[in-house]
């Protein structure tokens, strides 16, 4: 009778313990989708592919997390902007590809470990060529778009370009979008990117002062949090190479 007992106890336990396991396998993570080249990507018949979609892709396998693809219109700076609010309004749970602000961690938690590296670009039309890749010696009075909210990325093109003796000018706008259209037009030579936020039509000539990018998400969603900081931090140390074979 005793064995009996024990039998049925394990048994209930193991049903339990299942069940808890499908249901988080259950749980849906919304995760904004801006279209960004190599980072997240979709097919022409819809597959979702890129660099972020491999990296989740692992993290399901732990997690058992059902991901969910939240895509935004317009181009790839109203994308991001427009997930970014959505992230902060709680309408998305997660978006990638964040270069942590300390300015932001009251509207944003972000995750403990990066999972890459941007590099801040200098970049100009694709059509351009009288501006070749790191020929510093030519690129003396590059006329290049400034707006307040590039003040950091622009600390860092000066070290840049004192370390590789050119000169340039800084032509001030409003805002980022004024500055490609200012781009389009002709008003300037070059801008002031980030690698992974690169949009069509423009090409890098320098990259430089690596930056790593992390995942944003929800402010006040602690159990997406902390099972994303646990799963980060097993996958660090049980597959160190992932990132680079990613």
């Amino acid at each position: 009778m005793m064995k009996k007992f024990i039998f049925v106890l394990i048994s209930c336990i193991f049903i339990a313990s299942s069940h808890s396991y499908v249901e988080a396998k259950e749980q849906t993570i919304r995760v904004g989708f801006p279209i960004q080249k190599g980072l997240t990507e979709k097919t022409e018949d819809g597959r979702y592919t890129g660099y972020t979609v491999d990296y989740l892709n692992e993290i399901a396998k732990y997690t058992g997390w059902n991901i969910e693809y939240v895509e935004a219109e317009g181009n790839l700076n109203t994308q991001i902007l427009t997930l970014m609010q959505w992230l902060q309004e709680g309408k998305i749970d997660m978006l990638g590809a964040i270069i942590y602000n300390e300015a932001t961690t009251n509207l944003y938690d972000y995750s403990g470990y990066s999972y890459g590296t941007a590099y801040t670009t200098l970049c100009v039309k694709d059509d351009d060529y009288r501006w070749i890749e790191n020929d510093y010696s030519n690129w003396n009075d590059i006329r290049i778009g400034y707006t307040s909210s590039l003040e950091k990325r622009f600390e860092l093109f000066d070290s840049y370009a004192k370390m590789n003796n050119f000169t340039y000018k800084k032509v001030p706008y409003d805002t980022e979008l004024d500055i490609y259209k200012a781009l389009d037009k002709g008003e300037i030579d070059a801008v002031i990117s980030v690698d992974i936020g690169m949009i069509n039509g423009i090409k890098a000539i320098a990259r430089f002062s690596a930056t790593p990018y992390y995942f944003a998400l929800t402010k006040g969603k602690t159990e997406i949090l902390n099972e994303l900081n646990k799963t980060m931090a097993n996958l660090n140390s049980s597959n160190p190479y992932l990132l680079s074979s990613l």
